[in-house]
């Protein structure tokens, strides 16, 4: 019925959501109909606060699944519903702000390719003539390659080695995994050197989106990706970002299947990519545009990080007994203007 609380119980535990109408789920669910002593929003909250500590009761198996009847003796605090009622109201307003913060960097970046859109124009009127020359006359690929997993000494904290999974921001400032010095000096991976332009051109990804960044620092790149090293002082790395950032949608176009499945972005197509022609006044505009937007995203991700944290910690104190009527009444007030404070920030 709608009120319930739905929990996944398998491969990805943890996942919380409230049914708003009658519905059916599959067998990955545990579904909670609160009795008449817990609220609805109180018990999904509870859930989520707790689904690691539910997720390590999986079994060991391949398939992680955590059955009904650990589900059922798992114990959680239930205090007297009016406190339930304020613990919910007042998650539900630190979760508001993340919501909010969010939405705003949405627009954010939807503002960033309005303007560079201004500045370059409609990617899908980017042809070739004397405005717009293929992308192989402004830069070079360089691919990237994956030491063997064998060898130990190749996998240390030398070097940042970027793979598809690091390409979810604008700017990268490090991965996930690092390459040793050893694995350098070894193989034939490649140092791509801060301030070029990082695109996965194979992957799944690429059915939904062409993912490309800026190092911020030296790295080295796996097979899935490509560097493109400007080859003439007529554009730079930030340049060349800009232009395939906005052209996302139209590179789409190019990418194809490849006889396994998965998706693929050929160097031949990208570099006979059209972009247009800089000059140096545009060259100052676009450079502009994304030194201002890294460093917006830069505040942005700070006060993330900091409604994030102060968030956890009103989550925690939900559950820990620290929110007690006594409590709330005392520091609601304080709380709620630190939030709104870190919630502003210099960007907003």
């Amino acid at each position: 019925p709608a009120g319930t609380v739905l929990f996944s119980s398998r491969a990805s535990i943890g996942k919380v959501g409230i049914a708003t109408v009658p519905l059916t789920t599959n067998q990955g669910f545990a579904n909670f109909i609160p009795e008449a002593e817990i609220q609805t929003r109180y018990l999904a909250w509870c859930l989520s606060f707790h689904a690691n500590q539910i997720a390590d009761l999986a079994g060991s198996t391949t398939f992680k699944e955590v059955t009904k009847r650990t589900l059922r003796s798992f114990r959680i605090p239930v205090p007297p519903l009016p406190e339930q009622r304020r613990i919910v109201d007042l998650l539900d307003q630190a979760d508001l702000l993340r919501r909010l913060s969010a939405e705003a960097d949405a627009k954010a970046d939807c503002i960033v390719s309005a303007l560079m859109m201004r500045v370059l124009g409609n990617p899908f009127t980017w042809e070739p003539g004397p405005h717009c020359q293929p992308l192989a006359g402004f830069v070079r690929p360089v691919s990237g390659a994956t030491p063997s997993k064998k060898t130990g000494r190749f996998w240390a904290k030398d070097m940042p080695w970027v793979t598809p999974k690091d390409m979810k921001r604008d700017f990268l400032p490090d991965s996930q995994i690092h390459v040793s010095q050893a694995a350098l000096d070894e193989t034939n991976l490649k140092v791509v050197e801060r301030g070029n332009v990082l695109i996965v051109v194979r992957g799944m990804i690429l059915a939904r989106d062409v993912p490309v960044a800026i190092n911020l620092c030296p790295v080295t790149i796996n097979q899935d990706m490509k560097a493109l090293i400007p080859k003439t002082k007529k554009v730079t790395g930030s340049y060349v970002w800009a232009v395939l950032r906005l052209a996302k949608e139209r590179m789409r176009e190019l990418v194809r299947t490849a006889g396994h499945g998965t998706r693929k972005l050929d160097t031949p197509d990208l570099m006979r990519f059209s972009i247009p022609q800089p000059h140096a006044e545009l060259l100052k505009q676009v450079e502009s545009i994304v030194e201002h937007h890294r460093l917006v995203l830069k505040r942005r991700q700070e006060r993330k990080r900091l409604i994030d944290r102060l968030f956890a910690v009103v989550l925690g104190k939900a559950f820990d007994g620290s929110l007690t009527s006594a409590w709330r009444e005392t520091h609601l007030n304080e709380l709620l203007q630190e939030m709104e404070h870190q919630a502003s920030g210099d960007d907003s």
